[in-house]
């Protein structure tokens, strides 16, 4: 599967496997994990996820040297917009990195790739 990067330089490597056994069997780690769910690949091929921005902006300390640079406070810094994916699942929220790393695997599978 494609990696997924976002702005911070966290890149996030997804591995799909086969699961032998019933998910009930699984020993999860509570802290990082509130309930393990099972979702038809049929669903994300027919659902497209909700798309939402969020921007992020400048957080400037106050020692900036504005003298430095053009337009000084004035400057007219750009905010960085980011897309959050959402899929809603009978409930259950799949958002944020992990819609768009099933998204990716969607694509893919629909484009009639092999090697997914």
């Amino acid at each position: 599967l494609d990696y997924v990067t976002r702005e911070n330089n966290f890149i996030l490597y997804p591995y799909i496997g086969i699961l032998h056994t019933d998910i009930e069997s699984l020993r999860i780690n509570e802290d990082e994990v509130e309930k393990i769910f099972t979702v038809p690949i049929k669903f994300f091929i027919e659902t497209e996820p909700e798309e939402y921005n969020i921007s992020f902006s400048m957080d400037i300390d106050d020692g900036f040297p504005f003298d430095k640079i053009p337009n000084g406070q004035n400057y007219n810094w750009r905010k960085i917009g980011h897309p959050v994916l959402f899929y809603d699942y009978n409930g259950y929220i799949i958002w944020g990195m992990t819609a768009k790393m099933t998204e990716n695997f969607i694509k893919r599978i629909k484009k009639g790739e092999k090697n997914v």
